[in-house]
């Protein structure tokens, strides 16, 4: 599996007086995962309502499709 990603962290104090002090604190992160290869047995792992397959997502959401009558 091969991770990516990025995380980020600003803070500071934009009001300071001799009685009263205001902090700012904001975070935020986005991470990306892919599935680079998995067994020769088996190229993916269903799994309830998720999937691991190579070349997705990690738990990609997973539905069978229904054939119509």
């Amino acid at each position: 599996m091969r991770n990516t990603g990025i995380e980020i962290e600003l803070s500071g104090t934009p009001i300071r007086t001799k009685d009263f002090q205001l902090e700012s604190f904001r975070m935020g992160s986005t991470i990306n995962n892919k599935v680079t290869k998995l067994t020769e047995e088996s190229k993916q792992l269903p799994t309830g309502n998720y999937i691991i397959r190579e070349g997705l997502p990690i738990y990609t959401f997973y539905s069978r499709q229904e054939r119509g009558c």
